[in-house]
């Protein structure tokens, strides 16, 4: 079975997803990671993150992008038995084109949830990320846009992790702790 890890950006899907994957010999896929393959094949080799795709096509192409990422990986996991660690990106839950039965399709859904001041901090490290620049208050709107996430994944998800502000180690524990019989 597949886990499907969600949650408000900077949640450390990614970074809990491959360390769990390793461990365990499964196969790790990050949805954002897919996006900037997808883009880099269609635009004659253009490396760019996903931030960097986000600021030159605007938000409603990037999500088009986020959405056919997605549908990728349904068909991916539909066409093999082997267990995958999905990390989905923390603005699907904005994404009209992505449902929730879409996440289901892809495996067992679970929501990490991490305090929002937190995630800020890890935000702020990296630079105000580009659906933000233009806002005179970019901390209060990132804590209401999590809020608006943070309710869909709750309600969507088949388990739900809290986390609260702990350090990455202590979270993949607990997500191992958590998905103990889930995998393999």
């Amino acid at each position: 079975m597949n886990i499907v890890l969600v949650g408000i950006k900077h949640a450390g899907k990614s970074t809990i997803g491959a360390a769990i994957a390793a461990e365990h010999n499964v196969l790790f896929v990050d949805s954002d990671e897919l996006i900037e393959t997808n883009y880099m094949l269609r635009n004659g080799g253009e490396k760019l993150s996903c931030r960097e795709i986000f600021h030159r096509v605007g938000r409603e192409k990037f999500r088009c992008l986020e959405s056919e990422a997605i549908k990728q990986l349904i068909e991916s996991t539909l066409e093999d038995d082997q267990v995958r660690i999905i990390s989905v990106g923390g603005g699907v839950a904005d994404n009209p084109g992505v449902t929730p039965e879409m996440l289901r399709q892809l495996g067992f859904v679970v929501f990490i949830n991490v305090d929002i001041e937190y995630a800020w901090e890890r935000v702020i490290a990296n630079g105000v990320p580009a659906y933000l620049e233009q806002e005179s208050n970019p901390a209060e709107v990132f804590a209401e846009m999590s809020q608006k996430r943070i309710e869909f994944y709750s309600g969507n998800a088949d388990m739900q992790v809290d986390v609260g502000g702990s350090n990455i180690e202590d979270c993949i524990a607990l997500l191992e702790e958590k998905l103990e019989g889930y995998l393999l």
